[in-house]
C-alpha cells in the first residue's frame, strides 16, 4: 500500500482528508489537555509526589512528609516510585512561592505531548503519514478511568511516571535504526532515564536489545560493541542516582533504603504474588472506550490479518527491512511483557499501571495491522484498497478521540474546583486542613484537597 497521494485530481481530495484528520487529532489531544490541567482532579499519588518537588525547592534535599512510612520527613522515600527524571525539573515551580501545582500540571503536559509525538514520529517511521496519525490516537482509546481510585491516572496532567517513561521508551524505539554504533549508547540512556522514570520500565530492556540485534546486519565486534554500549546506557542513569543516594545517606541508611526500595518492589510496588491474574485478564479487555467482546474479535481479528499477511510476503519474498522488524520486534515484547506482568504478577488494581504496556501493545496491533493491509493490497493489485484504507483510517481518526476527550472534560467523579471547595470546608480557623495520621483515607482526603485548594494539610497533633 502506497503511503503517496494519488496523482491528479484525487491528489487534491487525498491531502484535504490527511490534514482535515491531522486537525481533528491535533484538537482532540489540545482539549484532552487544556482539559486536564484546568478541570481534571488532584490524585492522592499525585499530591504526595509533589511533596518530593516541594521540599527540594525548600533546601529540604529529595525528601517527601514521610506520612506514608512514620510521619516524618523522609529522605528518598522508597514507596514514591516516579523518579527524579520528573520530581526534580518539578522543584522549579516551587521556587520564589510560585504556583506550583499548575507548573507541576504544564510540565507534565508537556511529557505527554512528548509522547504522543513519539507515537507519531514512530508511525512515520514505520508506515507513513497516516500510520503516525493513528498512533497518535492510540493513547486516547484507553479508558485511564475505568478502575477509579485515589491512585489513578485521570489525565495529561497528573504528576506521575507512567506517561514519561512510555514517551522515553519510544524515544528508545525510534533510535534503534541508528546506522552508527554508538546509537546503542543512545537507545540505552533513553531506557535507562524510563528505568529512573519508572523501576518497571525495566521490562523494556530485553526488549530493546533485541530490536537492535534484529535492526542491524552485523555480526561479532560490531554487534557486541553496540550492545555493550547499549547496557552501559542503560546502566548511567540508575548507578548515577544511586551512587547520589549512597552519599547522601550513609551506607547504613543506603543498604535499609535500597532493601526497602526492593522490598516495596517485589510485593507493594508491583505486587509479585499472581493473585489477582484472573481478574486482570478481564480487566484488561475492559479498559478501553469499546465493549470487551469488540476488543476480543478485533484483537484476534488484527491478529489473523497479520499472520495472513506474513505467510504472503514470505511466499512473494517481500518482508519487511531490518529497521522495520527490529523496532516493531521490540515493541512487540516490551509491550507483552509489560501486560503480562500487570495481568498475571501484579496485584496492583489500577489501569494505570497497565496503561503503558496496553498503548504500546495496541501501537504494535495498529503498526502490524497497517503493514499486513499494505502487502495484501499489493498482491490483490486493487487501488481501490488504498483508498478503503484511507476512508477507515479517516473514520478512526474523526470518531475514536471523542469519548475520552468527554470524559477528560466532563470528569465524572469530580474536578479540581470541587475539590478547592472542599479544602476551604475543611480547613480551620487558621487555614489549615487536619487529618488522623492513622487513617489513610483521612491523609489522603486532606492531601487531595489541600494541595487543589493552595492549603497546608496536617496532622492533628503536628503544630
Amino acid at each position: 500500500m502506497s503511503n503517496q497521494p494519488p496523482a491528479g485530481p484525487s491528489r487534491v481530495w487525498f491531502t484535504a482528508a490527511f490534514l482535515t484528520a491531522a486537525l481533528v487529532v491535533a484538537a482532540a489531544h489540545v482539549s484532552y489537555i487544556i482539559a486536564s490541567v484546568a478541570l481534571s482532579p488532584v490524585g492522592f499519588d499525585t499530591a504526595y509526589n509533589l511533596t518530593v518537588s516541594r521540599n527540594v525547592a525548600g533546601g529540604l534535599g529529595y525528601t517527601s512528609d514521610g506520612y506514608l512510612l512514620d510521619h516524618h520527613v523522609t529522605e528518598f522515600d522508597y514507596r514514591i516510585s516516579t523518579g527524579p527524571t520528573v520530581l526534580i525539573p518539578l522543584a522549579l515551580g516551587f521556587v520564589g512561592h510560585a504556583d506550583g501545582l499548575t507548573w507541576a500540571r504544564l510540565a507534565m503536559a508537556g511529557w505527554y505531548t512528548m509522547m504522543i509525538v513519539g507515537f507519531a514520529a514512530l508511525g512515520r517511521q514505520t508506515g507513513g503519514r497516516w500510520l503516525a496519525l493513528l498512533l497518535a490516537l492510540v493513547p486516547l482509546s484507553f479508558d485511564v478511568y475505568g478502575s477509579p481510585g485515589v491512585a489513578e491516572l485521570r489525565g495529561a496532567s497528573d504528576v506521575l511516571g507512567e506517561v514519561p517513561a512510555t514517551g522515553l521508551i519510544l524515544v528508545a524505539l525510534i533510535l534503534t535504526r541508528q546506522s552508527r554504533v554508538v546509537g546503542g549508547l543512545f537507545v540505552g540512556i533513553a531506557v535507562g532515564l524510563a528505568v529512573l522514570t519508572k523501576t518497571i520500565a525495566a521490562l523494556g530492556v530485553p526488549a530493546l536489545a533485541i530490536g537492535l540485534l534484529l535492526a542491524h546486519r552485523e555480526s561479532g565486534a560490531p554487534r557486541g560493541r553496540r550492545l555493550s554500549l547499549f547496557f552501559l546506557g542503560v546502566l548511567a542513569p540508575t548507578i548515577l542516582w544511586q551512587v547520589f543516594i549512597l552519599v547522601s545517606l550513609g551506607l547504613d541508611a543506603y543498604r535499609h533504603n535500597l532493601a526497602s526500595q526492593v522490598g516495596f518492589l517485589v510485593t507493594g510496588g508491583s505486587g509479585l504474588d499472581g493473585q489477582r491474574s484472573g481478574t486482570n485478564v478481564r480487566e484488561f479487555f475492559e479498559s478501553w472506550h469499546a465493549p470487551s467482546p469488540v476488543v476480543v474479535v478485533v484483537t484476534i481479528a488484527g491478529l489473523a490479518t497479520v499472520v495472513l499477511a506474513v505467510i504472503t510476503a514470505r511466499r512473494a519474498r517481500q518482508l519487511p527491512g531490518r529497521a522495520f522488524v527490529g523496532a516493531l520486534t521490540a515493541l512487540v515484547v516490551v509491550a507483552l511483557l509489560w501486560v503480562g506482568w500487570w495481568m498475571f504478577l501484579s496485584t496492583q488494581p489500577y489501569s494505570r499501571s497497565l496503561y503503558p504496556g496496553a498503548i504500546l501493545l495496541m501501537a504494535a496491533l495498529v503498526t502490524g495491522l497497517w503493514w499486513s493491509l499494505g502487502v495484501l493490497s499489493t498482491r490483490m493489485r486493487d487501488a481501490r484498497l488504498d483508498w478503503t484504507v484511507a476512508a477507515l483510517a479517516l473514520s478512526v481518526v474523526v470518531l475514536l478521540p471523542s469519548s475520552q476527550t468527554l470524559a477528560a472534560t466532563v470528569s465524572p467523579s469530580e474536578t479540581i474546583a470541587e475539590q478547592r471547595r472542599k479544602g476551604d470546608e475543611l480547613a480551620d480557623a487558621s487555614g489549615v486542613i487536619r487529618f488522623d495520621p492513622d487513617d489513610f483515607f483521612s491523609f489522603a482526603e486532606a492531601y487531595r484537597t489541600g494541595w487543589a485548594s493552595g492549603r497546608d494539610a496536617l496532622a492533628r497533633d503536628d503544630p
